[in-house]
């Protein structure tokens, strides 16, 4: 698996059924983020505030069973800046 870039939000397993575990490579020092999940719609299905660490976070969402199956956004927004990676949940 290549490394990430700075900034870089990675989704896997992508498509995935009921767990999502996201790394994104922070840039800055220690700090908060919002974590938001939409369909293609724009209706969010999950939302949280998560800290980050300076350097490589890996997240797990686990709650993701229950939605449909479809395309998804999700984004992380840090310091005004929004990351984003399409999501594939079958």
């Amino acid at each position: 698996m290549p490394l990430l870039d700075l900034g870089e939000l990675r989704c896997e397993p992508n498509p995935m059924q009921n767990i999502l575990n996201i790394t994104f490579l922070n840039k800055s020092t220690a700090n908060q983020g919002l974590l938001t999940i939409t369909d293609v719609a724009g209706k969010s299905v999950s939302q949280q505030n998560i800290l980050l660490s300076a350097g490589g976070n890996k997240l797990t969402v686990d709650a993701l069973g229950n939605i449909p199956s479809e395309v998804y956004i999700v984004s992380l927004i840090v310091n005004d800046h929004v990351f984003s990676s399409k999501l594939l949940k079958t």
